[in-house]
């Protein structure tokens, strides 16, 4: 998130992404990072999987979320559009590809090209299957919604536990989950900057 580009991760894996993704958003104003410190988390999961059925209303909605993040902004000076479980965007194999699917990928686009620059990320997670439909139905989606994705491998169960409230919360959560969110550069953490290769459940 603190990158010029693939400023907005998406945890991709099927080992409880979501539950890591909701604690890494608990800490954003306690994390250290001034460009995030007082951001305000927009929760759209919700709303954006009642219109799973109608992808133009969900395009049309996206739309309309100018006003609000440009209110937002104003108001906090960040805002992180938490877009949760991405299935609600590859819901039904006719709706996924259809045109409001596209559409409603190009409006998300939109919004992010419009105000990114300005204080705006999106967050969200998806399984492997998911994140592979948004690939095949949407291809143009991670450079449009300028997407970081960042791999849970499998054998990531205690990472679930740590964001579930274990005593491993603070050392696995701050040190790798963040590190790997919010791309801190900060080199004089003991782990170093990962590589290429690099799986939080190493």
């Amino acid at each position: 998130m603190l990158k010029p580009t693939r400023r907005n991760p998406v945890l991709v894996g099927d080992a409880g992404p979501d539950a890591v993704l909701k604690e890494a958003i608990r800490r954003i104003p306690t994390a250290g990072f001034p460009a995030l410190a007082g951001a305000k988390v927009l929760p759209l999961e919700a709303e954006l999987a009642k219109l799973a059925g109608d992808k133009a209303a969900m395009a049309a909605r996206i739309g309309d979320l100018g006003a609000v993040v440009e209110r937002l902004l104003g108001e906090h000076g960040g805002v992180v559009l938490d877009l949760g479980d991405l299935k609600w965007l590859v819901d039904g194999p006719a709706a996924a590809a259809s045109e409001g699917g596209k559409a409603a990928v190009a409006e998300m686009g939109r919004l992010l090209r419009r105000f990114g620059r300005a204080g705006v990320w999106a967050v969200c997670t998806a399984a492997c299957t998911t994140y592979l439909r948004c690939k095949v139905y949407h291809p143009g989606m991670e450079a449009e919604w300028d997407l970081h994705a960042v791999p849970i491998a499998r054998g990531g169960a205690p990472i679930a536990a740590a964001a579930a409230g274990s005593a491993l919360r603070d050392t696995i959560i701050d040190r790798k989950i963040i590190f790997r969110i919010f791309l801190l550069r900060d080199t004089s953490l003991p782990f170093g900057r990962p590589s290429k290769n690099y799986y939080i459940s190493k």
